[in-house]
């Protein structure tokens, strides 16, 4: 109806059909975190991509809700689930290719660019389909690109991450796109720029 198509024009909400019940998904009336413990590391013979994206300051009011919704809504309705677990600040979706994505916001931690008690948000997407991974970035890369751009006011800083024997290493996409612009086509440790840095030209560019 009228109202539904409002709360989902406003990504304020988005009906879903789930376990065969339909209901409306409302992030705001969801626990503040999810009952789950995302493994940190990936298990062999997966590939992972991550982000982190932050700001200079707290990063604005209900924004990873209306990524949630923005998310749902153009991706995983289509597409279908294998299973979802949601809270405001962080949620995680299998979807039915068992590609996993893990997006949670928060204050930075030790390591994480930033400065003092500045906010992000961390986005895990991995699988054992490098392609499906890919694919998946890309859409869910645009649907966090919407919603930042009603933001114009701050500026948000993108970093991929690469983690390897218990540390994290964040490199700014802008300088990872100047790298392979010159031509490099590995980082520190012997990483591929290309495992981090994905040119996919249907979504405008390099993600």
């Amino acid at each position: 109806n009228n109202l539904i198509q409002l709360l989902e024009t406003f990504d304020v909400a988005t009906p879903v059909e789930h376990e065969g019940y339909k209901k409306l998904l409302i992030p705001e009336f969801q626990p503040k975190l999810l009952d789950l413990h995302w493994r940190e590391h990936k298990n062999e013979g997966e590939f992972e991509i991550q982000r982190w994206i932050c700001v200079d300051g707290n990063l604005p009011r209900d924004l990873l809700k209306r990524i949630q919704v923005r998310v749902i809504k153009k991706i995983y309705k289509r597409a279908g689930t294998h299973c979802f677990n949601l809270a405001q600040n962080e949620f995680h979706i299998v979807d039915r290719n068992l590609i996993e994505l893990y997006f949670t916001s928060g204050m930075r931690s030790v390591g994480c660019p930033g400065f003092g008690k500045s906010e992000g948000m961390k986005l895990f997407i991995r699988g054992s389909d490098k392609n499906l991974v890919l694919s998946l970035l890309a859409k869910v890369y645009s649907c966090v690109e919407g919603a930042l751009k009603e933001f114009p006011g701050l500026v948000f800083d993108h970093y991929a991450v690469h983690t390897s024997h218990n540390k994290s290493s964040y490199i700014n996409l802008e300088e990872l796109k100047a790298k392979k612009d010159a031509g490099e086509s590995l980082i520190d440790e012997g990483v591929r720029i290309d495992d981090l840095l994905t040119s996919l030209p249907s979504f405008g560019g390099f993600l």
